[in-house]
């Protein structure tokens, strides 16, 4: 090897000078130091039979030299797959190099036997090695010396066999993912970075399987890759002269949007419709399907056709093997934890959660009430079991704190009520407060509280045709804890209760609205026209966001029908977030430079932002991105809770003294950007969770 192929090719022309000496390196490696152990040996092996005329020990010398070859060939032995990849790769493309070879080929010392050959034959002569030493050592009597040595040398010889095996399998995947970044392409206007050369890309598994087309009853043939990242579906395409190529054939589904459905049905190749069953073409009987889906908008279900059941098992098993290897190796910036795992009773069934929120009792636990159609429950946050009905009203939609006032603020069927926070939920031991709350609005489709001009204020919304009507109360009660608190304390019979509230304003929008955020010093409202700002001291200076008259904003138009959903003020931009997307605007209304569209992977419902991260919900998954980087690439992105159908989310934030901010108000030693969107609702009552 290094007289007919190593030592000439380092001068040949075949191969750029500026890359001639790397590439040998990669080639040939550490060769040398191979050959070296290898001659050290031989030479004291000849020497002792120069010595005698009978040879009647060697195991003294090979164990000698056995001891020295670990570091060579656990260097060489792994590394040969990635030698024989750069030389059949430079052979396929580079006439000048395979004509070297071959001619090299051809002389007489090689016995007609390939480059591979000789690349190859350190590492099957260690194999040998053990094979004749265990020969040898059959014919060599009990009691000689050469017992002992021969057997710790073929010991060593089938560790370092065993290390070389180990080490090669790392190399064999590298150089497989270099064959298929080779290989798979894209249909024109397509193309995701699967980022296939990373050091760190592993591919898990890959398989034959079929595919049934979206239109008629045919499949198609499939390679399917699943990545540490993606799973990938290909078609295969092979030409005349070329190594097949790997077409992908449908979006590659990031692991964190994939999931594995329950099987159909449908076997044995038919498939199960409303209709007649009808034998799906190219399917045989013995192929099984399984359904994997890719969650959010981009995606879909896809039936794919495997060999046996074994095969689907197969499958299922790897893609749950790299999704634990994906929840290793990233780092969630949120955690999901359980609230409750029990249901909430109500009706003939169990009642619908529909909102929560955290707050601190007066005895300072940390609890958590969770409002469904049937009334609201109270529990200790951290203890799943400890959550009991506390309040009796029917459909509870929206709840609220207000920290300084000590209230409890709820929506239960459209109207708006306010209580005392320890006479609505006292703690344990405690004689319980008069519960009767005051009835603040009526017809109230939903409310927002906040501060805004440095006024706390509870702002509801009521509906009017096609118009959305907005008192905005300020509360006047001060501590509603407060033994001595005029406004709680015990008056006679015909006394007036004294108000806890006094409208602040009113004003109305022009659209259907679904929630408010609160700014410094205005109020933004978020309606299917888009966003409204509204100054509360002046009225009659609202304005329209964005401005759609502006070409900077005709790419909302091309977009068709857009749904906002919140607005958040960030450092000195705002980001204004639709179904479809988010961008940042400036203080000025125009487009923020240096900025793109975030496109969500979801079909959010809702958003909030817990800066510096935008949390997209959808009832599949949710998507957390930062709003910092998320223009740079998908790097930027997270998914998590990917499997969730029954969660429902809140965002739990720390006051200095331990306490929690409510749900809709800002905490004082937080920007106003950190307010979270209001609350959705779910269908699943049996899980609540935290995000």
């Amino acid at each position: 090897m290094r007289l007919l192929f190593a030592k000439p090719l380092r001068t040949a022309p075949c191969i750029d000078v500026q890359r001639r000496e790397t590439f040998c390196a990669d080639v040939f490696y550490n060769y040398l130091e191979v050959r070296k152990v290898n001659s050290d040996m031989m030479k004291e092996l000849r020497d002792r039979q120069h010595e005698k005329v009978f040879v009647d020990r060697i195991g003294d010398i090979v164990l000698k030299h056995v001891k020295n070859f670990n570091d060579p060939y656990i260097k060489y032995g792994p590394h040969f797959v990635i030698s024989e990849y750069y030389v059949k790769t430079e052979d396929a493309k580079n006439p000048l190099f395979s004509n070297f070879i071959k001619d090299r080929e051809k002389q007489s010392e090689t016995r007609r036997l390939p480059l591979r050959h000789f690349l190859i034959f350190p590492i099957t002569r260690l194999q040998r090695y053990s094979l004749l030493l265990d020969a040898i050592l059959k014919h060599t009597p009990e009691g000689h010396p050469d017992v002992e040595t021969l057997t710790e040398s073929i010991k060593h010889l089938r560790g370092i066999a065993g290390g070389v095996d180990e080490r090669t399998k790392p190399n064999t995947q590298k150089v497989r993912l270099w064959q298929i970044a080779e290989k798979i392409s894209f249909r024109p206007g397509e193309n995701d970075n699967l980022r296939l050369l990373d050091d760190q890309r592993v591919l898990i598994y890959e398989g034959e399987s079929k595919r049934r087309r979206e239109t008629g009853l045919e499949v198609m043939d499939l390679r399917v890759f699943l990545f540490d990242n993606y799973l990938v579906m290909t078609k295969p395409r092979k030409e005349k002269n070329v190594d097949v190529q790997y077409v992908v054939s449908k979006k590659p589904i990031p692991l964190d949007l994939l999931r594995v459905e329950k099987n159909p049905t449908a076997g044995g190749g038919t498939f199960t419709t409303p209709g007649t069953p009808a034998v799906i073409s190219g399917v045989s009987a013995n192929q099984v399907p399984f359904t994997i889906s890719y969650l959010g908008k981009k995606g879909g279900s896809y039936i794919l056709y495997v060999s046996s059941a074994q095969e689907r098992k197969t499958w299922k098993d790897k893609i749950e093997e790299a999704k634990a290897l994906l929840d290793t190796q990233r780092q969630d910036v949120f955690q999901v934890r359980t609230l409750s795992d029990s249901t909430f009773p109500g009706g003939p069934g169990t009642a619908t959660v529909n909102c929560t929120v955290p707050f601190v009792r007066s005895d300072n636990k940390r609890m958590v009430a969770v409002g469904t159609d049937t009334g609201v429950w109270v529990g200790v946050e951290g203890d799943t079991t400890s959550f009991t009905q506390q309040l009796q009203l029917s459909h509870v939609t929206q709840m609220a704190v207000l920290e300084e006032q000590h209230m409890f603020v709820v929506l239960a069927d459209k109207t708006l009520y306010a209580y005392a926070l320890d006479a609505a939920f006292p703690p344990a031991n405690t004689r319980a407060p008069d519960r009767t709350p005051q009835k603040l609005a009526q017809h109230v489709s939903y409310f927002n509280v906040g501060v805004c001009n440095n006024r706390t204020l509870v702002v509801s919304m009521r509906k009017r045709n096609t118009e959305s009507h907005f008192k905005a109360m300020e509360p006047i009660c001060g501590d509603l804890r407060n033994p001595k608190n005029k406004f709680t304390a015990t008056r006679g019979m015909f006394a007036k209760t004294l108000d806890w509230f006094k409208t602040y304003k009113e004003f109305y929008v022009g659209a259907e609205s679904t929630l408010i955020h609160f700014l410094k010093t205005k109020i933004a409202v978020v309606s299917l026209k888009g966003f409204e700002i509204i100054d509360l001291e002046h009225l009659n200076m609202n304005r329209g966001l964005p401005d759609l008259r502006e070409p900077q904003f005709n790419f909302l138009g091309r977009r068709g029908e857009l749904k906002p959903l919140a607005m958040y003020r960030v450092t000195d931009r705002f980001l204004l977030c639709y179904g479809e997307f988010a961008f940042f605007i400036d203080n000025h209304g125009s487009f923020a430079k240096n900025h793109s569209l975030i496109e969500w992977e979801a079909n959010p419902d809702y958003v909030a932002l817990y800066y510096p991260y935008i949390l997209a919900f959808e009832p599949n998954f949710i998507e957390v991105r930062n709003v910092e980087t998320f223009a740079q690439s998908f790097t930027g992105v997270w998914h998590m809770a990917s499997q969730i159908t029954n969660l429902y989310f809140n965002l739990l934030r720390t006051m200095s003294g331990g306490a929690t901010a409510p749900l809709t108000q800002p905490a004082d030693n937080m920007p106003d950007h950190h307010v979270p969107s209001r609350l959705g609702r779910r269908t699943h009552p049996e899980h609540i969770a935290f995000v």
